[in-house]
């Protein structure tokens, strides 16, 4: 978005850049772009204002400001500044990670900025990251039922980690100091989760779905936790107006039984097309075979009140409103059907080094990097056996 020259020197005052009328009230919305790259004040109500333009044009300023880098957090020296030089460095590791990770980034750094953007890094001992992270890690006071933030505290230190890091890449003062300070710190994290549903809880849920006539959630579902695939591998993900990474008709054979798919989380270092025999999984291919021909283009999971790919929050309420409808227990989420799939699979004698290859996660601690086809087969036989028998 453009703003006129009026917006610093005040020569039209009835100048009132992003402003809208919201239920008739008076909003200064910032656009899109700013709070997408981590403005964290999006919406100011204005109508007690007494000159709702030269408001405007204040707030507007201080957007523009703080987005192009003159605003006083953005000083060398200060955490602000290198903030903004790992966003926008072309060798940050914010550059090469995912849209919906980068997403999942700017929220912590937008906070980061926020408390102590102006803090000079020279000014920053050990009793300060402390505090810091006390701080983050208190209960909310919007939600103080809820307890310590421990999970998201120890996200908000893993990033300040991640910062430093760069700092010392870029070879700015004080932050060989604080990594070394980091590093001897310890911040408490939640115990991996432990809840994944079994084989009896998903006909359950997939039943429900297709009774509803919610078939995009019935196969989506189905499809997590036969295949064992990520929720991003299987409704794909928006990037802005693009959606991408989900599976599309054109990777599944169904008379040849297979699907077909390059792994979204792994394909920047094995891209490589892995292949599921869904003659394995019989459930799924009925599913597949309920939709008529002429939807058997594009997308496969395409949400039936929408007529497009699901946003990521849309598919894990719909997941919640049929756990909910079929007294399925609160705890679990969506994301554990594929530890449903893996744990199925580990307590029917899997081998632990088939499971890894199986899950393709990214270490030897969980599993190796690259999934194989031999070991998708085994473990979708083995699976298979349990509901065939």
């Amino acid at each position: 978005m453009k703003f006129r020259d009026s917006l610093y020197d005040d020569s039209e005052p009835d100048y009132a850049p992003c402003l809208q009328r919201i239920r008739g009230k008076a909003v200064w919305r910032a656009p899109r772009r700013y709070v997408q790259a981590g403005w964290t004040t999006p919406n100011v109500k204005l109508d007690d204002e007494a000159d709702i333009p030269a408001r405007c044009r204040e707030l507007t300023r201080d957007l523009v400001d703080w987005f192009y880098g003159t605003d006083k957090t953005t000083e060398p020296g200060t955490w602000g500044h290198l903030i903004n030089r790992y966003r926008t460095d072309q060798f940050s590791r914010y550059q090469a990670v995912a849209h919906t990770t980068r997403h999942e980034y700017e929220k912590l750094l937008s906070k980061w900025m926020t408390s102590i953007g102006t803090v000079r890094l020279a000014d920053t001992h050990f009793v300060d990251i402390m505090t810091w992270y006390t701080t983050a890690r208190a209960p909310s006071t919007r939600r103080p039922e809820a307890g310590e933030r421990i999970t998201e505290a120890h996200k908000m230190m893993t990033m300040m980690r991640g910062l430093v890091s760069h700092g010392v890449k870029i070879e700015m003062k004080d932050c060989t100091r604080l990594k070394a300070i980091l590093s001897e710190c310890t911040f408490e994290s939640r115990s991996p989760r432990r809840v994944y549903p079994t084989r009896e809880e998903v006909d359950t849920l997939v039943a429900r779905a297709v009774g509803d006539n919610v078939l995009s959630f019935a196969i989506g579902y189905r499809m997590q936790f036969d295949l064992g695939l990520r929720g991003n591998d299987v409704i794909g993900v928006w990037e802005g107006p693009r959606w991408v990474g989900g599976v599309t008709w054109d990777m599944i054979d169904l008379p040849g039984r297979r699907l077909d798919k390059v792994i979204r989380k792994t394909r920047r270092h094995n891209d490589a097309v892995q292949t599921w025999d869904l003659s394995f999984t019989p459930e799924l291919v009925a599913l597949l075979e309920m939709l008529p021909a002429d939807r058997r283009v594009g997308p496969v999971i395409v949400c039936e009140a929408t007529g497009k790919p699901y946003q990521a929050g849309h598919w894990s309420r719909t997941f919640g409103r049929f756990r909910d409808l079929c007294g399925i227990r609160q705890e679990l989420q969506c994301r554990d059907a594929r530890a449903g799939a893996i744990t199925e699979a580990e307590g029917m004698g899997a081998r632990l080094e088939t499971l890894q290859k199986f899950a393709g996660h990214a270490d030897s601690r969980t599993t190796s990097l690259y999934t194989r086809d031999d070991a998708v087969a085994s473990i979708l036989e083995l699976r298979s056996r349990r509901h065939t028998a």
